[in-house]
């Protein structure tokens, strides 16, 4: 697994790999440390990963779209220009 990127609520660590998942990690901070809680595959190597103001999920794919990620579901948004 190669980690391209990675962001946090504090809480939660998420990161996007060459292998095109995104992943969702929890116990950040604990004792017992950090353990995978869910794994979305987009399809292509994730670029960077961001967390919206609603606390949505946004990953930069090299196919050079933008995704929204919820975890069990994945929204394609469209490129604008």
């Amino acid at each position: 697994m190669i980690i391209n990127c990675f962001c946090s609520d504090g809480d939660i660590l998420f990161t996007g790999g060459y292998d095109g998942k995104v992943k969702k990690w929890i116990g950040v901070g604990t004792e017992t440390g950090l353990e995978m809680y869910s794994v979305v595959d987009v399809g292509a190597c994730v670029n960077s990963l961001c967390l919206g103001p609603d606390n949505s999920l946004y990953a930069a794919i090299t196919d050079g779209s933008i995704k929204r990620i919820r975890f069990y579901e994945e929204e394609v948004i469209p490129e604008q220009e």
